[in-house]
């Protein structure tokens, strides 16, 4: 897992629990996972400034990908609603992720 915060919306606790909830939504698919990206940034849309994106993009080995985007108020909500988001997107490609 990399993990990248140009914008330093987080800190190293931040990049800490962002390799733990993603780990966590891709555990049940770790060994078929190639690559898997983490991108928290400031949320630039009018009237956000204080909001925060994250990106979680995922190569699986068979050459399937997962690509979610979420915003929270704060970098963990963020990192939290990725990882759901990323979780059930492989529920619905992955068998052994529904069990």
């Amino acid at each position: 897992i990399t993990y990248s915060d140009h914008d330093r919306a987080g800190d190293r606790r931040t990049k800490t629990y962002a390799h733990y909830r993603v780990f966590e939504a891709f555990r049940c698919v770790a060994s078929e996972v190639r690559r898997v990206e983490v991108t928290i940034a400031r949320d630039r849309r009018t009237g956000r400034a204080h909001a925060v994106t994250c990106t979680v993009l995922a190569e699986l080995r068979d050459g399937d990908q997962i690509a979610v985007t979420a915003v929270g108020d704060w970098p963990y909500a963020a990192i939290q609603r990725a990882a759901v988001k990323a979780r059930r997107q492989l529920d619905s490609k992955v068998a052994s992720c529904t069990g």
